[in-house]
């Protein structure tokens, strides 16, 4: 909704009134009266599922006046359409609600609002209420009634603020959108189906000035009636600005709207984590700007940031038209999701939205059935250079090559343009994240995420060693998610010259490692285990209240090449190998463990490097080893890669399994 034009009169008028002792300057903040803290937001939000969202109105309504006034009131619509947003995974609705209905007839509002909260409820559906709104974009002043018609194929032409903007200017005005505001809030304050409360959309989008005291205001008189939910008003223009600092310090949850490309999108959530509360993204979805869901909805959900895009089925706003074009059938659509009927705009966002969102419901769901588990690997052929191969099975044992065991997604990075080593995890995000090998000598690794293991995201360079002198290389990272704090280790095997000289003139490896809850900002890197001999293929599981590591001696002088244990209480260790390798050197050599526990065996998969194939041991006490090699086949030329679970619902709706 937001458009980028400039106020000159809604920034400067922010230097001719005080915030009283309320700042934002990246220091300690001063909560206002009733403002919730940064801890108590904190755990409201931690209860929350990851809100997905979108701006609605069902499509028979050309502006909020005509979605809530009882003669255009389409409850049958609002029905439909939020059953079809629930199909998407959509678990929120951001909603307008309008100042002149209410003054027209409040009762019939807060009638129907309640009605409309009830479908919601229905669908499983919460709703954040928008109070104020600044845009105008008819230019009418808004009034109960006959609404003006849509104009083809022009955006929003009939949308009206609320109230009309008049009042916002005369202070004089200002206690009647005080008696609505609070009638509103009291009436729903308690209400569990409403999420959060929206008081004010895009204050200033007028081509006027927006009077900061009116701001404070409207947060003042919402806290004077004591919501259980919280507030918020989302910051929309020039986030250096005094205006915007206000709208983020006076809110108990920040909001924002982000109509950018990717980069832009990531600024601004760097911008909103600078008070230490969640984030909520009130609207976005821009597709001509790359602005898409396969872009901007990882980013979200790596954040944990709620994401409300902007309209659901296209109709009389016209939200589907192009800013600044009057075409009633553009070829991209800006905003929206699904036409009136509800089939998709693209039914490749429907597919992504399903499965990012946890959208996809198993087949049996409902049934008392438990859902089956399908089991992925990851692995490179050769050297490396032709990229992600993938297999799957349903038994871990048997296992099937996909895509007839050509690559998923070819090496980009470094000058060697190598994927080998790709180890695939599924993160607390619901996204899957793959870390590789780049090179065989290279001091970074490689990164990518996917929602549904065949579209990647670009391909990431982590320069994870390069702030060290003497580096030989970076091999066999991986991977270990740790849910009791949202977060990833990400570990490696290096080199450093000169550090270990274990072994003089040959690799003296250790395992060293960093942590990131986004991919994007990374810890200090530390070394993880030295346990006295270079060591290499770090694999980590949780068992128990323990964490354990499979990884590979490497000595060659006594000759070993074996796999081992090491146990820690805390993931970033320390961690405490066990006296006796749990494979012999007299049998085979093996190297990159992956374990994966299937009912009450522990699994633990490896690469026979010198004979060319794969080997397999199980334990059910992680003490007594059978070697089950003759059980398990794998893709021929199959090397060192990871184990990971899927449903069968995932396998089946995502659309990898049409790769058998």
């Amino acid at each position: 909704m937001k458009r980028s034009i400039l106020f000159f009169m809604l920034m400067t008028a922010v230097s001719l009134y005080g915030y009283g002792q309320q700042t934002d300057t990246g220091g300690t903040v001063q909560l206002l009266a009733g403002q919730w803290s940064v801890e108590k937001a904190t755990d409201w939000y931690a209860k929350q599922q990851w809100i997905v969202g979108c701006n609605f109105l069902p499509s028979t309504a050309v502006n909020d006046v005509e979605m809530w006034q009882d003669e255009t009131f389409d409850l049958p619509t609002i029905d439909r359409e939020l059953g079809m947003a629930k199909e998407w995974g959509i678990n929120s609705v951001r909603v307008f609600l309008n100042y002149v209905v209410w003054e027209a007839e409040a009762k019939k509002l807060k009638s129907n609002f309640k009605k409309f909260l009830a479908v919601a409820e229905k669908h499983g559906i919460s709703v954040m209420p928008v109070l104020f709104d600044d845009c105008n974009f008819s230019g009418n002043v808004a009034t109960v009634g006959k609404q003006q018609e849509p104009v083809p194929g022009v955006i929003l032409s009939s949308w009206v603020s609320s109230p009309p903007l008049a009042m916002v200017r005369d202070e004089a005005q200002w206690e009647k959108l005080k008696a609505y505001e609070q009638d509103m809030i009291r009436t729903f304050r308690k209400d569990k189906r409403i999420i959060i409360w929206d008081l004010y959309n895009e204050p200033g989008n007028n081509k006027s000035e927006i009077k900061p005291q009116l701001v404070q205001n409207i947060f003042a008189w919402a806290r004077e009636v004591k919501p259980a939910q919280p507030l918020t008003i989302g910051a929309w223009l020039n986030f250096d600005s005094e205006l915007s600092r206000l709208f983020r310090s006076s809110s108990d949850i920040v909001s924002f709207h982000a109509y950018d490309k990717k980069d832009g999108v990531e600024k601004k959530i760097n911008w909103t984590y600078e008070t230490g509360r969640p984030v909520v993204c009130t609207e976005w979805l821009l597709r001509q700007g790359k602005n898409t869901p396969e872009v901007i909805l990882p980013l979200f959900k790596s954040s944990r940031i709620g994401a409300y895009s902007w309209g659901l089925a296209a109709g009389r706003t016209q939200t589907y038209c192009n800013w600044g074009k009057k075409d009633p059938e553009p070829e991209i659509w800006q905003h929206d999701l699904i036409r009136r009927d509800g089939t998709p705009y693209s039914q490749q966002e429907l597919e992504f939205y399903k499965q990012i969102t946890g959208g996809i419901k198993p087949a049996n769901a409902g049934k008392g059935n438990p859902e089956q588990t399908v089991y992925m690997f990851s692995y490179f052929k050769g050297n490396g250079e032709d990229g992600l191969h993938l297999a799957f099975s349903k038994d871990c044992y048997k296992w099937e090559s996909l895509n007839h065991d050509s690559t998923f997604l070819k090496p980009e990075l470094s000058k060697d343009r190598l994927m080998r080593d790709p180890c695939i995890i599924k993160g607390g995000d619901g996204l899957f994240h793959m870390v590789w090998t780049v090179s065989w000598s290279d001091r970074g690794i490689g990164y990518a995420s996917s929602g549904d293991l065949i579209h990647w995201s670009e391909q990431k360079y982590i320069p994870v060693m390069t702030h060290r002198d003497g580096v030989r290389n970076c091999w066999a990272p991986e991977i270990t998610y740790d849910g009791a704090n949202g977060e990833y280790m990400i570990y490696w095997s290096s080199t450093v010259n000169g550090q270990y000289p274990d072994e003089a003139g040959q690799y003296g490896h250790r395992i060293y490692y960093v942590t990131s809850k986004d991919f994007s900002t990374f810890s200090e890197t530390k070394l993880l285990f030295d346990p006295g001999y270079t060591v290499i293929d770090a694999n980590i599981a949780r068992a128990g209240r323990r964490w354990i590591m499979f990884y590979k001696d490497e000595r060659n002088q006594p000759l070993k090449k074996t796999l081992n244990i090491a146990y820690a209480k805390k993931l970033r260790g320390p961690y405490t190998a066990e006296p006796q390798p749990i494979t012999q050197t007299d049998k085979y050599l093996a190297e990159g463990p992956s374990v994966v526990k299937v009912n009450d065996w522990w699994i633990v998969y490896f690469d026979k490097f010198n004979e060319g194939k794969y080997g397999a041991i199980r334990s059910k006490d992680l003490k007594t080893w059978e070697d089950i090699s003759s059980m398990i086949s794998l893709p021929k030329g199959a090397r060192h890669g990871t184990i990971f679970k899927v449903t069968e619902s995932f396998f089946e709706a995502s659309g990898i399994s049409n790769y058998k």
